[in-house]
């Protein structure tokens, strides 16, 4: 009788291990968005954040906002097994004035026409 049980106990485990390994989420979408709040959207569906390269920053520049991801991989909205990597291409974000980073990743550029150059600046 213990002998059964055992072996009930041992299937049943077996069964819960590969439905725990198959189990798959969809892959959020954090391009365009800055590296420090992409990592913790990603963990918070279930994944790890991994960059594959860092542009380097040769000078201190006020003008550099911090890293922006412009590519994923596995792609948003895929699925893939939860824990797993999904690897994360960064560029420098720029700081655009009032403008930012727009739809799409795009800079959006401010109106600067009829401004005095001081200003514009």
């Amino acid at each position: 009788m213990q002998f059964g049980l055992v072996a009930v106990i041992a299937l049943a485990s077996i069964g819960l291990a590969k439905r725990a390994e198959a189990e798959t989420r969809t892959v959020p979408d954090v391009s365009p968005m800055y590296f420090h709040d992409s990592e913790p959207r990603l963990q918070r569906a279930g994944f790890k954040a991994s960059i594959s390269s860092v542009p380097p920053i040769t000078r201190a520049d006020g003008n550099v906002n911090g890293y922006v991801v412009v590519d994923q991989s596995p792609q948003a909205g895929s699925r893939a097994p939860v824990g797993s990597t999904v690897r994360l291409t960064v560029a420098m974000s720029i700081n655009a004035g009032s403008g930012g980073l727009g739809a799409e990743g795009r800079i959006t550029v401010p109106k600067l026409v009829g401004r005095d150059v001081n200003r514009a600046i």
